[in-house]
């Protein structure tokens, strides 16, 4: 038998239960997702929705997580778990999948192999972004919005969003932090990106620029948060059925600084209207003030840094989401 360096895994909370097994022909460990039971969501119920909408939606991005594997492995050269099998039972969702044995989550990850995590996401976000649709979808008919969404999320998931002619809606991770990108420990070599029950094709503002730095894919410290940009984004591509005049997607690239050493941000710009420039500036403005409040706050914190199913053994009772023509690579 092979042990893995992080601990046994026997957990739930408000979205998934996680447990483990083991392989009874090879010996290796299985990771196992399951979607939660209503009972198990009662604690999770808040002014968004029911625990029934909880277990229901719970349901759904675990079969959009497995959609998502299936489809990334065999379009991009993205490591990913290997799914062995996924089914439901008695109501629930199962997933099971390979342990990332040998890895640790980049989170872990000895600070000199920063920079070398953050190249090898750069080039990650790269091949994810250069597929693209027409439709703003996710891998199942629900849209799932990133947890950073969370106020909003339900709202907007319930919206409906124009085709876009031009394609702009780019294939998006959804929770690309640093938690979800399992390292070799002594390389920082990137052995698989998990956790993909948030994809689908969105604008590229759904994915965000925390992945470019160590930590979670939310603002930490004096950070400003992307969620308010991103949903006056979506309503008004909900409300005009149009993205707006002169907006444009292009990738997010990392440089390197031969001086210092260090990852530079290099992400292009998106400029939805002639405003784009009043933006920026009162957003500088409010980000100089938050940051005077927040920096005892902020020392604290850490400074480094189409559709494919076919492979999916699903039950008769779970309906198969039939590969999209429309989806492209750029």
């Amino acid at each position: 038998m092979i042990f893995g360096l992080e601990p046994y895994v026997d957990r739930v909370d408000e979205h998934r239960r996680f447990l483990e097994s083991i392989n009874p022909t090879s010996g290796f460990r299985l990771f196992i997702k399951r979607s939660v039971t209503e009972e198990e969501s009662k604690s999770a119920r808040n002014k968004a929705g029911t625990s029934d909408n909880w277990s229901q939606r719970s349901y759904s991005s675990l079969r959009n997580e497995a959609y998502a594997i299936s489809f990334v492995r065999k379009h991009t050269s993205i490591p990913v778990p290997t799914v062995f099998t996924c089914f439901e039972d008695r109501g629930c969702f199962y997933l099971v999948q390979e342990y990332a044995e040998g890895c640790i989550s980049a989170t872990h990850a000895a600070p000199h192999l920063h920079q070398h995590i953050a190249r090898q996401l750069a080039k990650c976000v790269q091949e994810l972004h250069d597929i693209r649709s027409h439709k703003l979808t996710c891998f199942v008919p629900e849209i799932h919005l990133p947890a950073r969404m969370q106020t909003t999320r339900t709202y907007l998931s319930s919206l409906t969003y124009p085709e876009d002619p031009k394609r702009r809606y780019v294939l998006c991770h959804g929770d690309l932090g640093w938690q979800n990108v399992m390292v070799d420990p002594d390389t920082g070599y990137i052995k698989a990106v998990i956790d993909w029950e948030y994809a689908g094709f969105f604008p590229v503002e759904v994915e965000g620029t925390y992945w470019q730095r160590w930590g979670i894919a939310a603002p930490i410290g004096s950070e400003i948060s992307d969620a308010d940009h991103i949903t006056a984004l979506l309503q008004t591509l909900s409300s005009t059925r149009a993205f707006p005049k002169g907006y444009k997607v292009k990738s997010f690239k990392i440089a390197m600084d031969s001086d210092q050493g260090s990852p530079l941000r290099d992400v292009t710009e998106v400029s939805p209207n002639p405003q784009s420039k009043i933006t920026r500036l009162l957003t500088r403005i409010f980000r100089k003030k938050h940051e005077a409040k927040s920096e005892a706050a902020s020392n604290a914190q850490p400074k480094d840094s189409t559709g494919d199913t076919q492979n999916l053994r699903l039950p008769e009772s779970t309906q198969k989401i039939p590969t999209d023509p429309n989806l492209s690579a750029a």
